[in-house]
């Protein structure tokens, strides 16, 4: 069994991030391009949608009309053809009173369904997608590797592919996806987080909580992991990811000891897997 004394340690670690999302100057530049490149390209396909997307392109990530790239500096490379998907036909604004409110209603109809066409954003050139999550670099990719081989270990099926709609990860009963597409260090920072979901979070459990307390243990497990693998600038991503989810200081502390059991759990877990030089010694857990 663990310390009092080393399992205070990990406690003070939750602390602090409790403490960095209740400071509303915590933040993260990169955070607020990211949602506001975000808030341009996201659009609620169907399920119908989907499925034809990923038929014609089983990799496809982010996808978007042809204008819109352009609109977001991004160009379809020439050559590529546009993924076939149903888009309506609508007619022009119908304006209608609406008694419950002050403003009148406006809708357009809906006239007919045609074909239209969308590129992924892999068949588009131009600059980068921001990326508010903090890369941990090319050496965390031993990390990485421990951490598949814990989750191995304990019965977890771990696959790097892709993610449609551009995920760094998903977990669900006993598997995991990592998206491919993110840098090593976004993969490290993300198996830790799935893997908390699998422990904390497994089905039949997921609707008896808010999906905003799963988020924020799931990435307060992964933080306190990470520091205590010397990656202390993490702590304001974490934050910032808590407080996008619509999670609090309040919810990061009344799930303390689930954290901190879990953080346990994992540090003392992936150490066995780990070469000896990148052992931590401050905890010795």
């Amino acid at each position: 069994m663990p310390s009092d004394c080393r399992l205070q340690q990990l406690r003070e670690r939750v602390l602090d991030l409790a403490a960095a999302v209740a400071d509303p100057t915590t933040g993260d530049r990169t955070y607020d391009e990211y949602m506001r490149w975000a808030g341009q390209l996201y659009r609620n396909y169907s399920w119908g949608n989907i499925s034809l997307i990923l038929s014609a392109r089983p990799d496809a990530q982010l996808c978007a009309g042809y204008r819109r790239w352009q609109r977001l500096g991004r160009q379809v490379c020439y050559g590529e053809r546009g993924i076939p998907i149903i888009v309506p036909v609508q007619g022009q604004p119908v304006v209608e009173p609406d008694p419950l409110a002050e403003e009148p209603m406006v809708h357009r109809p809906v006239l007919a369904w045609a074909v239209g066409h969308v590129w992924d954003i892999s068949q588009t050139s131009g600059p980068p997608i921001p990326n508010w999550r903090v890369d941990l670099g090319e050496e965390a990719g031993v990390l990485l590797q421990a951490a598949v081989s814990l989750a191995t270990q304990r019965g977890i099926e771990v696959e790097f592919g892709s993610i449609y709609g551009g995920a760094n990860g998903v977990s669900k009963c006993g598997r995991m996806t990592i998206n491919q597409a993110r840098p090593v260090g976004i993969q490290a920072a993300t198996i830790l987080h799935e893997m908390a979901h699998e422990t904390l979070h497994p089905p039949g459990t997921r609707n008896e909580t808010t999906r905003s307390a799963h988020e924020c243990e799931a990435e307060a497990v992964a933080c306190v992991v990470l520091r205590h693998y010397g990656y202390d600038h993490v702590l304001n991503g974490s934050a910032v990811y808590c407080r996008m989810h619509g999670g609090s200081a309040r919810m990061v502390l009344a799930s303390l000891e689930r954290i901190t059991g879990m953080a346990h759990s994992l540090i003392s877990g992936i150490r066995c897997h780990l070469p000896p030089e990148f052992r931590p010694q401050e905890l010795n857990l």
